[in-house]
């Protein structure tokens, strides 16, 4: 169909509540671009945007997106659907490609040219429009052809700008109507369209989707509501995404004395054991701090730097009041030599922990071929009439050994003491 045979907008005006949802959107995970769809009517010369369709990408990235074509025909079937039943909305259809440039600007990349090249060729009366979230601009274009004389007056008006600008479509504006009061069969028609376009069964129909999210318009007190889920979603995920990288995190400093106690028992064989205030066992690595006078060294040891990680239960502890079990770790880990004659550098850590679980599903996720070893102890109860912690334990057990190496005139050798 040719250009000049349809009714191509002049311009595109969008809900004001519609248009500021996906900003909102786009803004709090403004780290990659987004691209989507617009769905609307077309009244003279501008195009009215009532809901905005953004589907999870097919990839993605500071400078590029794509989602897939599926939703396409997805979107179609579903407005042939609502339109057979509400037939006033016959003229609703997806009438605009969007996008956004998150801090960099508005303006069509040579391969944003290609793709609505592409979709004016399907239908010449689509429009296109950059948000840039970050920076809070915006620009539309259709699909009519500058001619070369608009084209050198632009450049000339704008003192040949560096900016890459479109030299073959023509740039429209871009409204916003405030919200107005929506009429019930139209809400009918909207919330059904959501509700279609935003389940599960929709999402299954695009390869590699999860949800859909739609834009709308709302009521004041609605859209706030909505921008505020977004945001709770939003910090789930990054809540989610840290808890994945920082699987196992323990700090030490309310049981140093009975760590202490148990290292000074082990000194003849293990002077070089280390206490670390703080651990936390990462994707990329073992990290730790370790006090050193009124210094405190923060370092890490990488999962490709380990050549032996070996970690031993020495001790084992229950409460008797909520059953919750402790443990002592002896991590002991042989870093990878960095000259061929050198000799391989040991690290040896107590690791004090009431979730040993996580520290056993992080070494079998980071480090497949750490060693785990169990020595077989008899668990440790807390005293019934003890009103302390779980740690007290260490230390009466401590204070046991030592009398016990006071009489026999020897050291005890960790981590063989459960099989005195």
């Amino acid at each position: 169909m040719a250009a000049n045979a349809v009714k191509i907008p002049e311009k595109v005006v969008f809900n004001r509540s519609t248009f500021e949802q996906f900003k909102f959107y786009t803004r709090l995970y403004g780290e990659t671009e987004w691209g989507g769809l617009c769905i609307g009517f077309q009244k003279n010369r501008a195009f009215y945007v009532r809901a905005i369709i953004l589907p999870p990408q097919k990839r993605k990235s500071l400078g590029s997106c794509e989602f897939r074509k599926e939703l396409f025909p997805l979107l179609t079937k579903q407005l042939i659907e609502l339109q057979n039943k509400y037939k006033d909305f016959y003229d609703y259809r997806i009438g605009v490609w969007i996008h956004t440039h998150p801090g960099f600007g508005v303006f069509f990349s040579g391969t944003d040219i290609n793709t609505f090249r592409y979709l004016t060729k399907l239908s010449p009366d689509y429009l296109g429009v950059v948000l840039d979230p970050i920076k809070n601009q915006v620009i539309g274009y259709n699909s009519r052809i500058q001619s070369p004389e608009e084209e050198n007056r632009d450049i000339e008006a704008e003192n040949q700008e560096t900016i890459e600008k479109p030299d073959s479509f023509q740039e429209i504006p871009v409204e916003f109507a405030d919200p107005e009061s929506t009429k019930d069969q139209e809400e009918t028609f909207l919330r059904e369209l959501t509700e279609y376009i935003s389940s599960p069964r929709a999402s299954q129909l695009i390869e590699d989707t999860k949800n859909i999210e739609v834009f709308v318009p709302l009521a004041e007190k609605d859209h706030f509501i909505r921008t505020m889920s977004l945001r709770i979603q939003y910090v789930e995920e990054r809540i989610a995404e840290l808890r994945h990288q920082t699987r196992f995190e323990v700090t030490q400093g309310r049981i140093e004395s009975q760590l202490r106690r148990l290292l000074a028992s082990s000194e003849v064989k293990h002077r070089d054991i280390a206490i670390p205030d703080y651990v936390v066992i990462k994707k990329d690595g073992f990290h730790y701090s370790i006090r050193e006078e009124r210094e405190i060294a923060i370092e890490q040891i990488r999962w490709n730097e380990i050549n032996d990680f070996n970690a031993k239960v020495v001790q084992e502890m229950t409460h008797p009041q909520h059953g919750n079990k402790a443990h002592i770790l002896l991590v002991s880990i042989e870093k990878q030599k960095k000259r061929l004659f050198a000799k391989p550098i040991m690290k040896r850590f107590f690791i004090y922990t009431m979730n040993i679980s996580d520290f056993y599903q992080c070494l079998a996720e980071y480090s497949p071929s750490a060693r785990i070893q169990w020595d077989n102890l008899e668990g440790k109860t807390v005293d019934d009439k003890e009103q302390s912690d779980t740690p007290s334990s260490i230390d009466e057990e401590s204070e046991t050994r030592e009398q016990q190496n006071q009489q026999d005139g020897e050291k005890t050798e960790l981590p063989d003491d459960g099989n005195e």
